[in-house]
């Protein structure tokens, strides 16, 4: 009898004014998955009202016991932007950004449970982007993992390799996906137990699956010899 050893990954659609639909998703994670890599931008309504830091944010690392407080990256000058420390400090004012590199691994200070408890927060607020949760490593090599979700609230651009038996490495085919979550599960490193609460959560909200390969490419594939 074989047995199936092919990464698998299913993507789900997900619907307009999905606040409650990512939390559910978040919550659904089990705590013993390892980090968060991503980031979160407050909304419009948010920085009109004057609640916000203006290109103020904060920054939760693997190797950092309490965030930082950050400026905004600024494009045309390559630097960041001088932090406004006293919105956030004396005026508790909220952020306009929070970014997360590896938050909650290995630190008793703040945990992957309290780093998912912070985003739910902000995502209940109406704070959006980019979100991707790992289950952990194997070899020392940060992608090669048992399992992951991706939450793109956003319009965003992914890439799939397509290869042909016989016709060298393959190409890199790059395609534009609608906002979505996505569920990555390796089974050379365990149960698919470890992914199961988080498919539930899609199915229970009759979210609709998609194949990467019906995406629109954006960019002629790009040959890897």
């Amino acid at each position: 009898m074989s047995i199936h050893t092919e990464a698998v990954e299913r993507c789900f659609k997900l619907p307009d004014n999905s606040s409650e639909v990512i939390q559910a998703v978040i919550n659904s994670i089990p705590d013993t998955w390892s980090w968060l890599d991503g980031s979160l931008r407050a909304p419009e309504r948010l920085v009109a009202s004057g609640e916000v830091a203006v290109a103020t944010g904060y920054r939760f690392r693997r190797f950092h016991e309490q965030p930082i407080i950050i400026g905004a990256w600024c494009g045309e000058t390559k630097s960041e932007l001088p932090a406004d420390y006293y919105s956030i400090i004396v005026d508790s004012k909220r952020p306009e950004f929070v970014v997360f590199g590896e938050a909650g691994l290995d630190n008793s200070k703040i945990t992957f449970h309290a780093i998912k408890d912070i985003v739910d927060g902000l995502i209940g607020v109406g704070y959006t982007g980019n979100l991707s949760f790992y289950s952990g490593y194997r070899n020392n090599e940060k992608y090669n993992n048992p399992a992951r979700c991706g939450i793109y609230m956003q319009e965003h651009e992914t890439s799939r390799r397509l290869t042909v038996e016989g016709k060298g490495k393959g190409s890199i085919v790059k395609q534009l996906a609608p906002p979505s979550i996505t569920v990555y599960f390796n089974p050379k490193y365990g149960s698919e137990d470890i992914i199961k609460p988080i498919l539930q959560i899609c199915q229970q909200h009759h979210l609709e699956e998609f194949s990467q390969s019906d995406l629109p490419e954006t960019h002629q594939p790009l040959d890897l010899g």
